[in-house]
């Protein structure tokens, strides 16, 4: 008992440290295509899973470290659950920013194909994709004695990924098929909803061993959350119109990215009590 509770701190370390690993990949690739004038990857709908996916990898940070010095979470089986869960959402919000740059590179060969050399470029992207997919496939196969891998439903984990990764391939990308506004609020949202649509799906799938978590109950929110979230989009739809500071516009992500995540990763009351609640069942 004592070497697996010195076992899964060690396990959690690493895996934080390949996240990060392939968070600094992705965001100095990012970085270093766009100052290229790779233009694909600065449009959108990619430019707005890149911006989503990184304040939701954010929020996840925040509150791992707030729960890990706080202590959030009675039983070490419904923390550990929050934990696996927060790094299979970090691990899609990194999978997904690579499937949309790799999507949207594929569909514009002709803007940036004599600037990058395209198979160095694929094979880059396409291996730390593989590598992200891998991480998560692995945490999972590590932890099938402490969660209900028979639980997972492919109506709640893989096939809305299917369709995110469908709706970014034929999806208009804005601002080069339309200059509208209309345009760019739309393709914003979808690269909100590519990113939080599939994780707020798939992390109320992943339950403890024996537990009778109802998992369609998992997927609802309170009235704070709720609250935050029309906030946080009427601060981004104001944005569109009128100038919002930086911070204010970095809270309003934070704000959705609770709203949206907090209950899953047991951030906020309604899933911990509930998780609580089938545990102690």
């Amino acid at each position: 008992m004592n070497v697996m509770a010195r076992d899964k701190p060690t396990g959690l370390w690493y895996n934080s440290v390949v996240m990060l690993a392939l968070v600094i990949a992705h965001v100095m690739i990012n970085r270093r295509l766009v100052s290229l004038g790779v233009a694909p990857v600065g449009t959108d709908p990619c430019d707005g899973v890149n911006a989503f996916a990184f304040f939701a990898i954010v929020f996840i940070a925040i509150g791992s470290i707030v729960r890990l010095f706080s202590g959030h979470g009675s039983s070490f089986p419904v923390r550990d659950l929050y934990s696996l869960r927060s790094q299979q959402a970090a691990l899609f919000a990194i999978f997904i920013t690579f499937m949309a740059e790799i999507i949207a590179l594929a569909r514009n060969p002709a803007t940036w194909i004599g600037i990058v050399s395209p198979t160095r470029l694929f094979a880059l992207l396409g291996g730390l994709t593989a590598v992200t997919v891998a991480a998560q496939l692995l945490i999972l196969v590590t932890q099938r004695n402490e969660i209900s891998l028979t639980s997972l439903r492919w109506t709640r984990t893989v096939v809305p990924i299917v369709v995110a990764l469908v709706a970014l391939t034929i999806c208009p990308e804005w601002p080069t098929d339309s200059p509208s506004r209309t345009a760019h609020i739309l393709t914003v949202a979808l690269g909100a909803l590519v990113v939080y649509v599939p994780m707020r799906l798939v992390l109320p799938e992943i339950v403890l061993s024996g537990s009778d978590v109802n998992h369609e109950k998992a997927a609802y929110g309170t009235a704070r959350e709720w609250a935050l979230l029309l906030i946080g989009i009427s601060v981004d739809l104001f944005g569109f119109f009128r100038h919002v500071p930086i911070l204010g516009a970095d809270i309003a992500q934070l704000f959705i990215a609770y709203a949206l995540l907090g209950p899953p990763l047991g951030f906020a009351g309604g899933m911990k009590n509930a998780m609580q609640t089938a545990h102690g069942n």
